[in-house]
């Protein structure tokens, strides 16, 4: 998909996540209760040429 942002264009790159929900049981004052959390997220990056200000940069 091309996007544009103040007269730049550049391409999409979506980023790929990957998460597990996993449900803890606990207790908290005495009462039961589920805690519903994420697990394992993961985030895949792509290195990207960048520019701030005139000065490019890699990340």
């Amino acid at each position: 998909m091309k996007l544009s942002y103040r007269g730049q264009t550049y391409d999409r790159n979506p980023s790929v996540t990957t998460a597990t929900d996993v449900t803890v049981e606990s207790k908290y004052r005495g009462a039961n209760t589920k805690v519903h959390m994420f697990k394992n997220l993961q985030v895949r990056r792509s290195n990207a040429d960048l520019t701030y200000r005139g000065v490019k940069y890699h990340k």
